[in-house]
Parts: structure tokens; sequence; C-alpha cells
């Protein structure tokens, strides 16, 4: 069996700054793209639906 590895890292308010300029080099198409992507896995596309019904009386 392969061994579980786990790496415990402390964050700091530098990689806070390194990560908002690499979301900031993305095109805004590409950063949509990565909401949507986030989007689909929580709350899993391949689940049915719910159909919404209007009725008017």
């Amino acid at each position: 069996m392969p061994a579980k590895v786990a790496k415990i890292k402390k964050l700091h308010k530098s990689s806070d700054k390194e990560d908002v300029a690499c979301r900031l080099s993305n095109t805004p198409a590409e950063r949509i793209a990565a909401v949507e992507f986030l989007r689909k896995q929580m709350y899993n596309e391949s689940a049915p639906r719910l159909q919404r019904v209007d009725r008017i009386v």
C-alpha cells in the first residue's frame, strides 16, 4: 500500500499576496472558467434537478 503523506504548512500574508497576484494575472475568461469549475464541483451537475413550473391562474 502507498504511504499516506501530509504536509503541514503555515500560511503567511505573503502567500495571500502571491495568490492575488496569480489570480489577477489570469484573463477574465480564465477567472470565469475557474469559478464555473468550482461551481460544478460544489453542485454536482450529474445530480438530478427539480423542474421549475410556473402556473398562472
